[in-house]
């Protein structure tokens, strides 16, 4: 969507739990992000785990969350999980979500550093840390450049 990725990729090789870090209603497996997408609700935001191996099929739409809840584990062939802050048709940054302590511990831990760093070019130099990334409208027009 508009040429960015929406959300926050964090890498693993695989097999790691996935726990929900918040508490909130549970909304069922999504679509996108295979092999298996986990959906919480918080609030008026949809947050999504995309990526997922072994997803917990205990949980029933409607559930509740709580932040140490096991949605699923970190897929070994994918090798990260997805997460994505939605609300409505916007994609927002979940890093503007998070205290300043723990974006800083992601970002330190996680640079962007080789086929992962933020994209540059000599005619295109916006949103050049993970805190830039402006909101993403779903299906808007691209504003930058085009994802691979």
């Amino acid at each position: 969507s508009q040429g960015l990725h929406g959300g926050l990729d964090l890498e693993h090789t695989g097999g790691a739990p996935v726990v929900a870090g918040v508490r909130g209603i549970f909304d069922g497996p999504g679509s996108a992000f295979p092999p298996n997408r986990v959906d919480v609700l918080v609030g008026k935001y949809r947050i999504i785990y995309g990526h997922l191996a072994k997803p917990n099929r205990t949980l029933q739409r409607g559930a509740t969350v709580m932040p140490t809840t096991q949605l699923g584990e970190i897929d070994f062939k994918e090798q990260h999980v997805h997460i994505e802050i939605r609300m409505g048709i916007y994609i927002l940054n979940p890093l503007l979500f998070m205290s300043d302590a723990l974006v800083n511990q992601l970002v330190t831990r996680f640079p962007p550093a080789g086929d992962t760093r933020f994209y540059s070019s000599p005619t295109f130099k916006q949103w050049q840390t993970p805190l830039d990334q402006p909101v993403i409208r779903l299906a808007g027009p691209i504003i930058g450049p085009k994802a691979i």
